[in-house]
């Protein structure tokens, strides 16, 4: 990509051509499905946890694992649904997220007319409710800070792993939708497809066939 190495001056015009809606949309598209396939891992394995775990052996490198991978998920979703840019003083230097709110942005800004605006900006309005009244405190809290409050704060994460995915699909459902709208097309989610093969890997590990 042309930012990559560019010096002070030259950023300001290399930015220019990248902040654009479309680039934007197909660079979260890779995120989202990134979060997609992490999501469809925990679930398989909760999946044989609740079926199986007479059967299987509890194991502590995949509860670590899959424990790490709620993490990640927290904060990939975070990104995602970050701020449009980062604040700065010196307006010349601002840096741009490749998040929701900078698509939204990027959509209002657009001179193509045949974008579905409203709808756009309403969905990623409700996505953004999604995140901020549950789980946004939870990442940047516990997860991408350690914050001395909550920390020693036992109620503040009551959510079930359970909630969590349900309520994390609704995310990705939701981020699809706006992509589709973005980009003219429809994207195939494929969750069922990424959940059978997590599911069939992890019985792989037991040495067992789902």
């Amino acid at each position: 990509m042309c930012c990559v190495n560019a010096k002070k001056e030259e950023y300001e015009k290399c930015i220019g051509e990248i902040r654009h809606y479309v680039f934007v949309a197909y660079a979260l598209e890779k995120y989202v499905k990134k979060i997609w396939y992490d999501i469809a891992a925990i679930d398989a394995y909760m999946t044989i946890k609740k079926r199986d775990e007479i059967r299987y052996p509890q194991s502590l490198f995949l509860e670590t694992a899959v424990e790490a991978l709620i993490n990640d998920v927290f904060i990939e979703v975070g990104a995602c649904l970050d701020n449009e840019s980062i604040y700065v003083k010196d307006e010349k230097h601002r840096r741009y997220n490749c998040s929701f709110k900078e698509l939204k942005q990027l959509v209002k800004d657009s001179d193509n007319r045949l974008l579905p605006l409203n709808e756009i900006q309403s969905k990623i309005d409700y996505l953004m409710q999604l995140y901020d009244n549950k789980y946004k405190d939870i990442r940047n809290k516990t997860i991408a800070h350690n914050d001395l409050e909550k920390t020693f704060d036992r109620n503040f994460i009551d959510i079930s792993i359970d909630q969590i995915l349900v309520d994390f699909k609704k995310i990705c459902s939701e981020c699809f939708e706006i992509l589709s709208l973005c980009l003219g097309c429809s994207l195939s989610k494929n969750y069922d497809m990424f959940y059978e093969e997590m599911l069939s890997s992890l019985y792989a590990i037991f040495g067992k066939e789902a």
